[in-house]
């Protein structure tokens, strides 16, 4: 992991992408939502087998709809910004952001630990796609990421 960090481009968070993630976070129907990605349908937590699957289908970003180059790292960058508005809100819990990505693209889905319901599965090296996998208690790759 080390060497993978040391290897991403420095990103600049800028333009939608910084707007959505320091956008604050709101609740709604027991889960947490990034307020900018708010759920505006008619979609509602009936809508899905647990509060965390809400949370990751609204909090979900393809980081490919906002910018052409430097996916990963931008996808890290984004990441670690929404994990520090987190731990700057005072909001209880701990936050999880996942990470994967592949030759056409990188998506981050964001979510609130709970301990009955996991997002992803024991074995991240069984996905075809690359996964990461960051709590927002992850002072030490957060302090990393910052420094890239």
């Amino acid at each position: 992991m080390e060497s993978l960090l040391a290897d991403l481009p420095h990103v600049v968070m800028e333009g939608e992408l910084e707007r959505i993630a320091r956008s604050d976070f709101v609740e709604r129907d027991g889960c947490i939502f990034i307020a900018a990605l708010n759920p505006q349908s008619h979609m509602g937590l009936d809508s899905f087998p647990d509060r965390t699957g809400y949370e990751c289908f609204v909090n979900s970003v393809h980081i490919d709809d906002y910018v052409s180059d430097d996916l990963l790292a931008t996808a890290i960058s984004w990441l670690s910004l929404v994990l520090d508005q987190w731990n700057k809100s005072g909001l209880p819990g701990v936050l999880q952001g996942s990470v994967s990505s592949d030759e056409f693209g990188a998506t981050v889905k964001v979510h609130v630990l709970r301990p009955d319901e996991p997002w992803l599965g024991d074995d991240l090296e069984g996905y075809e796609q690359a996964v990461l996998t960051v709590n927002s208690g992850d002072m030490g790759f957060l302090a990393r990421i910052k420094r890239l």
